[in-house]
């Protein structure tokens, strides 16, 4: 599961650097401040990025889902705003837009930024270490110090 997510954060930020449509959309919507748009645009492609580069190595991939996971939570929070408020502007999440309804929009990339979650907060409960290995490994290591051997 970890590599469709990768996969679809990778595909999200890249659509985002070659067509170029989220600071735009910022500007449309009236979220944010005119000076803010364009950090906080590049700070989304960034932690996008991150997202996919954490989940690909096993050492990493916690920490990514965790940041998938508030990604995806901030992510429908915008996209449950905008079509509630009625948007007419769809945002270019992927470099494209369902240009027949952009409500129907909204509410696709609010379905998946939610199934994001969900698999993210099952993933992180699953990622963590037992506690029984954890003291079972620190209780070794002490035993081999008092001991001397190492």
């Amino acid at each position: 599961m970890w590599a469709v997510v990768a996969v679809l954060f990778g595909l999200s930020a890249a659509g985002k650097l070659i067509t170029p449509s989220l600071t735009p959309w910022l500007l449309s919507t009236g979220m944010l401040p005119r000076a803010a748009v364009e950090p906080v645009a590049r700070a989304v492609i960034l932690l996008e990025l991150l997202a996919c580069v954490l989940l690909l190595w096993p050492r990493t991939r916690r920490y990514g889902w965790v940041l998938a996971g508030g990604l995806a939570g901030a992510l429908l929070v915008i996209h449950a705003a905008s079509a509630l408020l009625g948007d007419p502007d769809p945002c270019p999440c992927f470099g494209l837009r369902l240009r027949r309804a952009p409500w129907l929009d909204h509410v696709f990339m609010a379905g998946l930024c939610l199934a994001v979650g969900l698999v993210s907060f099952v993933a992180i409960r699953r990622a963590g270490m037992p506690k029984d290995r954890l003291t079972e490994g620190g209780a070794q290591c002490v035993a081999r110090q008092s001991s001397g051997v190492s």
